[in-house]
């Protein structure tokens, strides 16, 4: 994956960068991973988000821990599921009889990332209680679907696994600063290889392979936890 090293060597290069100016009052407030802060910082994050649109409905959720070290860093993992189902309206089936609805199928795909986080120390923002960061991660992941065979004139089981690299830029922002609770939220490139089998009715199961770019958008709840001194 040349892009993603490139990405991962960018990301050390600006590992070096500190904004300058006076720090006093960054240093009295409380922000989550604030360098010029006398303590150490841990969080919590994750979602729960039901939808529906249409005749397809499910739920996504996400719940990760991060652990912030040596002022500017943090690494962190997070867990992904995904419950999906779908539908049609005056569908045919395969013998060719109408249905008012029809041609169902589930799916679910499960997720785990591993991520590093660098904090910026812009003076202001933290000031607000806003912390920048730059993100990169390592996501493994499967997605499984089923189909209703009596629709279904080609593959009934659609089974991928894949695994990805990822640079995000993001924001820690506050809701309520009395009680540290605020919205984690970040977006970014990422390459991906995933291998996906898909199970058909009348032949031998196909295998695909491919790698490509995507973009990636996470926004999560989030809640901090003060610890320690300097370290």
């Amino acid at each position: 994956m040349p892009r993603v090293l490139l990405s991962l060597i960018f990301l050390l290069i600006l590992t070096g960068i500190r904004a300058q100016g006076p720090g006093a009052r960054a240093a009295e407030m409380e922000s989550p991973y604030n360098p010029r802060a006398a303590y150490q910082t841990w969080s919590l994050k994750g979602k729960i988000l039901p939808w529906e649109i249409g005749n397809g409905g499910g739920i996504a959720s996400f719940l990760g821990v991060e652990y912030g070290f040596l002022k500017h860093n943090s690494i962190g993992v997070d867990g992904f599921l995904h419950l999906m189902e779908s539908s049609d309206d005056d569908v045919r089936d395969t013998a060719g009889l109408k249905h008012d609805v029809g041609n169902y199928w589930t799916g679910v795909e499960r997720a785990i990332l591993f991520d590093y986080r660098y904090y910026f120390d812009n003076i202001e923002r933290r000031y607000s209680g806003v912390a920048f960061y730059l993100l990169t991660y390592v996501r493994l992941g499967a997605i499984s679907r089923h189909y209703d065979p009596l629709y279904r004139a080609d593959y009934l089981d659609h089974w991928e696994t894949h695994h990805s690299a990822g640079l995000s830029f993001g924001a820690t922002i506050p809701i309520d600063k009395r009680y540290r609770w605020g919205i984690d939220i970040n977006a970014g490139v990422f390459e991906k290889e995933k291998r996906i089998v898909e199970t058909y009715l009348d032949k031998a199961a196909m295998t695909k392979r491919s790698v490509g770019p995507g973009f990636r958008l996470s926004v999560n709840f989030s809640y901090w936890f003060k610890r320690g001194g300097k370290t």
